[in-house]
């Protein structure tokens, strides 16, 4: 294990850091009880919910774990024989627990990984930082969406890894926490297939250290290894494929079928170059290209570009499913000002990051090694490349493109923020970069606390 590195003076980081998460995850309680807007997917949700996420069918392509809180509310109220507001409670319910999977999400992530993957406390603090002023974490907490699970869960997973590196490599105290948390992550979200190949990969290389055959001193460890990390992560999807006699397909036919007729020839030059600032900032949400949302047939630049709906729903709330009532805007000027002033700073975040990847491989190369950096590289690179195969093929979604959301690579913006700090700051850019994002931290604060409307 990367040993952490103290300074004398960095308790009022890590105080400073805890004050900010404390602020985050309290404003997330109470968006649970007073969020009353429609959430992402409300009714599949719902149905997911009421089953307690046994439902095998084709729509049913979330593993069932994180709708297992639902239980004990369908208990009480077939007890209670009162259907009023089981729906209502079902909702806050799952909620709810989103709070646990962010306290989890923030505080392995900032109290745990990062000190090990960044010894230094400037690039530590910087991803620290950067992770609390992001707004897109409040909104997935109050949608009722297995994306919590899965944000969560991949952090523990990498925790996992650094608390079995130290021990013997083929002791069930080190192989055997890393294969039941990449088995759980697993039980989250069909994305999960990336940390789940990345771990599973990295266990075996580490039990047979390297690209060798196993003898018989790793061969049962590495069985079990492999065994209950398949039988966790692809059970469901095994038991889904059987009753349903489906493996990859998550759409409805009647809705994708409107798409379909605009694939062919699709722009994608267009897609990944264009970016409409101006226009965004003006109209910060789904309806940029004015009255109603684009349809299908309407095939409007705005619906078309990639980074600007991408940026969007990185600081703002593109798709109007946390701003107030579903797909009414009520907080434009706040979200304008957000948008404004968080530009220069993903530039600069996003050139960190890819001289970041640059440094890793490099060093990776040239030596010394580390395996955790590899490891971040890995899942990086690969869930960047899983999501841009689902977005531009099975979801590519003419005119709308609803599937860019923050929420679907949450799990993604920690790996990059290790990745932009592995090269270390200076003394000016730690000042200049803390000055921008509690700058951000505060813009961001009224747009997270969701006022009932």
């Amino acid at each position: 294990m990367t040993e952490v590195r103290r300074e004398p003076f960095e308790w009022w980081v890590d105080t400073a850091l805890l004050a900010l998460i404390f602020v985050k995850l309290a404003i997330t309680g109470m968006n649970v009880w007073t969020f009353d807007g429609s959430v992402y997917d409300q009714e599949h949700h719902l149905w997911r919910a009421h089953y307690a996420g046994f439902n095998l069918t084709k729509m049913a392509y979330n593993p069932p774990p994180y709708y297992f809180p639902a239980a004990p509310i369908r208990l009480v109220n077939w007890l209670t024989g009162n259907d009023a507001n089981l729906d209502r409670w079902l909702l806050v319910g799952l909620r709810a627990t989103n709070v646990g999977w962010l306290a989890v999400f923030y505080l392995t992530w900032i109290r745990y990984n990062l000190p090990r993957l960044l010894p230094d406390w400037r690039g530590r603090a910087l991803a620290s930082l950067w992770l609390l002023a992001l707004p897109g974490y409040q909104k997935l907490a109050v949608m009722v969406h297995p994306d919590n699970a899965f944000a969560a869960l991949a952090a523990v997973t990498l925790a996992a890894w650094f608390y079995t590196s130290e021990k013997p490599a083929t002791e069930r105290s080190s192989w055997g926490p890393l294969a039941l948390a990449t088995g759980f992550v697993g039980l989250t979200r069909p994305f999960a297939i990336v940390p789940v190949a990345v771990f599973w990969l990295a266990g075996v290389m580490r039990m047979l250290g390297g690209f060798v055959l196993p003898d018989r001193r790793t061969l049962r460890p590495l069985l079990y290894f492999t065994v209950i990390i398949g039988v966790l992560a692809g059970g469901w999807q095994v038991a889904r494929a059987v009753a349903a006699s489906t493996v990859l397909d998550a759409y409805s036919d009647k809705y994708i079928a409107q798409f379909e007729p605009y694939r062919a020839g699709f722009d994608f030059e267009h897609y990944f170059t264009s970016f409409y600032f101006e226009d965004l900032t003006n109209k910060p949400n789904r309806l940029i290209a004015g009255g109603t949302h684009a349809a299908p047939k309407r095939q409007d630049r705005h619906g078309n570009s990639f980074f600007t709906i991408l940026y969007s729903e990185v600081w703002g709330d593109h798709w109007l499913y946390f701003s107030g009532k579903r797909e009414k805007e009520t907080k434009a000027v706040v979200k304008r000002h957000i948008l404004q002033a968080a530009l220069v700073p993903s530039i600069w975040w996003i050139g960190r990051t890819l001289v970041g990847m640059g440094a890793v491989t490099v060093r990776w190369i040239r030596g010394p090694r580390r395996p955790a950096e590899l490891i971040v590289l890995a899942s990086f690179v690969m869930g960047v490349a899983m999501y841009l195969w689902w977005q531009t093929g099975p979801a590519l979604l003419p005119g709308k493109n609803s599937t860019i959301k923050f929420i679907y690579n949450a799990q993604l913006f920690p790996l990059s923020l290790v990745l932009a700090y592995t090269v270390r700051p200076s003394r000016v850019e730690v000042a200049i970069t803390v000055a921008v994002l509690l700058l951000l931290f505060g813009l961001t604060l009224p747009f997270v606390l969701y006022l009932p409307t």
